[in-house]
């Protein structure tokens, strides 16, 4: 339905030359692919380039077209992610059907401006989409059977592949049926048999008590019999699945998922806080604060050498940054707990207990799904890259970060959280031993641009009641794109406002999008786009985890019952 309908309306709208020039001048973010060509001209699309495409048409079309066109679009977006969350109740049921009416209610502009045609051109004057009629079953099916994601046909055609395709791969091309049924049979046995030499490796015990004959066991060896009780002693007893792939899988990685299972930073920062020749700050480490919501990945060794503070500002551009790390340090002193960036300038010339400082470029970032803070999601590069050759003006990327500790992300959405640019990542050069360390800077910490909210004016009466229109008290979204409108704070001389607060404040990667009004000038490039952007949109539509928590989804099947 996306890509034979609402990306041939957007192309038709705006024009093929106008929406491939925004697509391929919008900064990419690791992980996730670019379009750098385009997107009017590509063939033969696949399911994932499609959801790629999906990730940046609303933002990045806004503002080039008329804004009755825009709503009609977003509104079959929101369809489209509010419908594949895995929990729904009263609220969130009626939010589906919702974002569907909507466009209903707008869609007369999509006829008007002539951008349903058919393919040769010629203007189509019927809404006759089986697509589009089939999407009124799906808040009924919702409200019938539950979540729409447990019927997807995803699990199966992907079984169709390991189960039938791979085995007959490894035969002869003769007798498929029976050679594919050895071929799994034989696949199932080493599975079992690695299963179990890695549950012995673990020392995973399920019983939950001594085991009838167990007790004399220990009483006819002597000494084997002790060393049988400390071997028992160490065991560990499981009682839930997830306790059981966190056990394996450093033993036996294989056993659960794919090949490259899902890294796990929370398991990793628990076990590396327990070595203690780890070199100090951690380099995988969690946010104990906030009750583990975000977990952290630097790469060892730093990506700059040890560069002094004055150094730092010109590579950086940032002739503030000795007075950051001073208020930082100050703040740290009063005891403060979340750190927030703003406040009038201290006393810049004041001398810092520390004159160098390592940079790292990137970290990695993982954090909790939105319905069920037991599974974690992808990790995520953020960037905070000097100037250099293919980057003019640096790589940056923005974050969310909590600066209100009583509010927990994602649940709260982005009530006591602020949106960030961030600069610099670095440590602080501590001094040789036995000197101690100064004080709050024995962690990785980060300069950070803050983005301010522009607030905007009320939905529509008949949509202020979506929860999404109340995520961020007391500002509102856009109403034709559903984002909110980002703007770059700054001081009253004009410079950014930038501050340092530790890396464990940081909760989620957030893809912002240059608001350009009119034509984007064509001197930009992907390097250079955001640099030159004073109002973004934060994208809410760049992956579900970020689109559930910014629309507020609400993620308690019980809520509207309490």
């Amino acid at each position: 339905m996306f890509w034979d309908h609402d990306i041939k309306w957007a192309i038709q709208a705006v024009g093929a030359t106008s929406i491939d020039f925004r697509f391929s001048i919008h900064q990419p973010t690791v992980g996730y692919r670019s379009f750098k060509e385009g997107v009017s001209t590509l063939k033969q699309v696949t399911g994932r380039t499609q959801r790629d495409i999906q990730r940046y048409l609303i933002p990045l079309i806004s503002g080039a077209v008329t804004s009755q066109f825009v709503p009609a679009l977003r509104a079959l977006m929101d369809f489209r992610y509010a419908g594949q969350a895995t929990r729904f109740n009263q609220v969130s049921a009626s939010r589906v059907q919702a974002a569907l009416d909507e466009f209903h209610e707008n869609k007369d502009i999509i006829q008007h401006l002539k951008a349903r045609v058919n393919p040769k051109g010629v203007p189509i004057v019927h809404w006759e989409i089986p697509k589009l009629e089939f999407m009124q079953s799906v808040e009924p099916s919702i409200r019938a059977s539950g979540p729409i994601m447990q019927w997807t046909a995803d699990t199966t055609e992907h079984a169709h592949i390991t189960l039938v395709k791979d085995p007959a791969r490894s035969g002869n091309n003769h007798d498929f049926e029976v050679q594919i049924c050895r071929h799994l049979d034989r696949q199932a046995r080493v599975r079992r048999f690695d299963l179990m030499t890695a549950m012995v490796d673990a020392r995973v015990d399920f019983r939950l008590g001594n085991i009838e004959g167990d007790e004399g066991r220990g009483d006819e060896g002597g000494d084997s019999g002790k060393e049988l009780l400390d071997e028992k002693e160490a065991t560990t007893k499981i009682s839930s699945s997830e306790q059981l792939a966190a056990h394996l899988n450093p033993v036996s990685k294989k056993l659960f998922g794919s090949f490259r299972p899902k890294r796990n930073f929370f398991l990793r920062a628990r076990l590396l806080k327990q070595t203690p020749s780890a070199p100090l700050p951690l380099r995988i480490f969690s946010d104990e604060v906030s009750g583990e919501i975000s977990a952290f990945s630097f790469v060892r060794d730093a990506d700059l050498k040890t560069l002094t503070i004055e150094q730092v500002s010109i590579l950086y551009a940032l002739p503030d940054f000795r007075g950051a790390c001073v208020d930082f340090l100050e703040r740290y002193e009063a005891k403060i707990v979340s750190f927030v960036i703003g406040g009038r300038r201290g006393n810049s010339q004041l001398t810092l207990p520390f004159t160098k400082v390592r940079n790292w470029s990137r970290f990695r970032i993982q954090s909790k799904t939105y319905f069920n803070t037991d599974l974690l999601t992808d990790p995520h590069t953020i960037f905070a890259a000097p100037p250099s050759t293919d980057w003019e003006f640096g790589r940056q990327n923005a974050a969310i970060i909590n600066i209100d500790p009583s509010f927990e992300w994602p649940r709260s959405s982005l009530e006591g959280h602020c949106v960030v640019l961030v600069k610099v990542l670095f440590t602080v050069s501590q001094p040789r031993k036995p000197s101690p360390p100064v004080r709050g800077t024995d962690q990785f910490l980060a300069y950070c641009e803050r983005l301010d909210v522009v607030n905007q004016a009320l939905p529509p009466h008949k949509y202020c009641h979506l929860s999404g229109y109340n995520s961020w008290p007391p500002y509102n979204p856009d109403y034709s794109s559903g984002c909110f409108i980002l703007k770059r704070a700054r001081r009253a001389d004009g410079t950014p406002f930038g501050d340092v607060i530790p890396v464990s404040q940081f909760c989620s990667i957030a893809d912002i999008c240059p608001r350009y009004r009119g034509n984007p000038h064509p001197s930009l490039k992907q390097e250079s786009s955001q640099y030159h952007s004073d109002e973004f949109l934060l994208n809410k539509y760049f992956n579900k985890e970020l689109f559930f928590a910014i629309d507020k989804v609400d993620p308690s099947l019980t809520s509207s019952v309490k």
